[in-house]
């Protein structure tokens, strides 16, 4: 969901399950996200650009060509309308003697990109072109005349993307034209036109999350964690910087295979044992521990390791009879990948001790 005010709270899913929300997952069309990688700069106005999409039922486009046929600051204005526009004639007859006017009908991607690119402004509805307008970084005026745009209205417009008119009313168009001539605005650079590998990268880990195979942590594996628990790659990011002795390994990680109460998985993908998850529950809240094997860091695969063991760990509750709510894990504040993967699994943020806490219920939630 790319709407920008959404985040993971608001749904009711699976612990397991991966989110893709925001302008980061924003889902354009190829043109306009080749586009986006671009810089632009606009130092001039000399033309605009009308398009409110589909069928116009309320025929904003003769409304707002009305106001900019004013302006002789405009020597192109460009009309683009969706083949359910039915008032052709009508918007013909306005414009045949004005030689400044072009009207293009059902447009390709390609097409409606070239126009975007030729005109400094545009002039569009908070719907999916205002998203391909933000793309291509023009000069933009947007606002809301149906319910399902005021969402993505508010949030732009709190964050500065367009020059706002409102519902769209004749004197909130002049006032945003005239804001737009007085001093050229073009949108911030929000979205980077990189959202077609994040939404892959997401398939593939989700591949990778059906091969991974993982199993519950035996003797067998005290060298390879003791290998990990000293390796500065993984000591960097431990709460405990002290040393870790062999024979002091050995009793902690017999501990806790024999504590009923610590659910330790050990990762498996292609053969290789690549990483660990550890749930030590304590009343209501399971923490967790986690790690990728070094050689494998820095390919999603923690990620992929949380969710997958968010599938297991309920079986191995139930078969445990232990009861718990929440899912728990602590975070040094420089951690910034580990903060990021819990983010993108829905887990909330908490500042505890100058140490930062993500929470979320093992079973959804819904705010």
């Amino acid at each position: 969901n790319h709407a920008p005010s959404v985040n993971t709270q608001n749904y009711r899913v699976q612990a397991y399950t991966h989110f893709a929300l925001g302008l980061d997952y924003v889902l354009l069309r190829p043109p306009f996200l080749r586009a986006a990688q671009n810089t632009r700069e606009i130092s001039k106005v000399e033309s605009v650009a009308i398009c409110f999409g589909g069928s116009d039922a309320k025929n904003l486009t003769q409304r707002a060509l009305s106001v900019v046929k004013e302006y002789s600051e405009f020597k192109k204005i460009i009309l683009v309308v969706g083949q359910a526009y039915n008032y052709d004639e009508e918007l013909k007859a306005s414009i045949k003697r004005d030689l400044r006017v072009e009207l293009h009908k059902g447009i390709d991607s390609e097409q409606m990109l070239q126009i975007m690119l030729l005109t400094q402004v545009v002039i569009v509805s908070a719907s999916s072109v205002l998203l391909e307008a933000m793309a291509a970084r023009c000069c933009i005026i947007s606002g809301a005349y149906v319910d399902n745009q005021k969402i993505i209205y508010e949030s732009f417009r709190k964050d500065g993307v367009f020059v706002d008119a409102g519902n769209f009313s004749v004197a909130e168009i002049k006032n945003a034209v005239e804001s737009v001539l007085k001093k050229v605005f073009v949108a911030p650079k929000a979205i980077d036109g990189l959202s077609n590998k994040r939404l892959l990268k997401k398939f593939i880990q989700l591949s990778i999350s059906n091969q991974l195979k993982l199993r519950i942590a035996t003797e067998n594996d005290l060298q390879t964690t003791y290998q990990w628990a000293t390796h500065p790659a993984i000591r960097a990011f431990a709460f405990q910087q002290n040393k870790i002795e062999w024979e002091e390994h050995v009793e902690w990680f017999r501990n806790k295979l024999k504590d009923e109460k610590c659910i330790y998985f050990m990762a498996e993908h292609d053969g290789a044992i690549i990483g660990s998850v550890r749930f030590d529950v304590r009343d209501n809240e399971a923490v967790i521990s986690y790690l990728v094997d070094p050689h494998y860091q820095s390919k999603g695969y923690g990620l992929i390791l949380l969710a997958k063991s968010f599938e297991e760990i309920l079986n191995e509750l139930k078969n445990r009879r232990i009861t718990t709510r929440d899912l728990v894990g602590y975070v040094m504040e420089n951690n910034y990948p580990s903060s990021k993967t819990f983010v993108n699994l829905g887990f909330r943020e908490i500042k505890v001790d100058g140490k930062l806490k993500f929470v979320k219920s093992l079973y959804g939630s819904i705010n």
